[in-house]
């Protein structure tokens, strides 16, 4: 199946296949050996092309937030239904919804470092979720003017719960 990554200003196409002992991606017009077991429900031991890596994926928003050895990025993903729809006109949600900061786990949220009205930059640190006993830094996916902060410190937040908005 045809998929495409975008990772800040960088698109990828590739293709994914599934193999009986993992997984081939076709990528710049070669094949990557990819295996993949799950350690926990956000953990993975990655396998590719014979080198290992530690690999977390959590949702964030539309996209993911994915650490591979301790290099983090915001990955959107598209499968082939959704590139033909862009390609014909049809708008994109992760677009409509850039500036909508949202909780990707529920916890209590610990600070927050801005206020309404300040102009914040991509990937500045904008508040603290503690889920299990673990402070999660939450950064901003856009830069633009935060518009309105829907939460206060002390608060508890469920998945997908609006925290703030940034007008980009």
């Amino acid at each position: 199946m045809k998929y495409q990554a975008t990772i800040g200003e960088t698109t990828l196409d590739f293709t994914l296949e599934k193999t009986a002992i993992g997984y081939k991606i076709f990528l710049n017009n070669k094949f990557l050996d990819v295996d993949c077991e799950q350690l926990t429900p956000h953990s993975f031991s990655l396998l590719l092309n014979n080198k290992s890596h530690y690999l977390t994926v959590t949702e964030n928003g539309d996209g993911f937030e994915v650490t591979i050895d301790q290099h983090t990025n915001i990955v959107i993903i598209k499968d082939e239904t959704s590139i033909l729809m862009e390609k014909f006109g049809f708008s994109d949600s992760n677009q409509e919804h850039a500036g909508e900061i949202r909780a990707q786990i529920p916890g209590l949220v610990t600070q927050i470092f801005i206020k309404v009205g300040d102009v914040v930059e991509k990937n500045q640190k904008l508040l603290i979720l503690e889920a299990m006993k673990m402070e999660n830094e939450i950064d901003s996916p856009v830069s633009g003017k935060v518009i309105k902060i829907h939460v206060h410190p002390g608060e508890t937040v469920n998945k997908n719960n609006l925290i703030m908005e940034i007008d980009e």
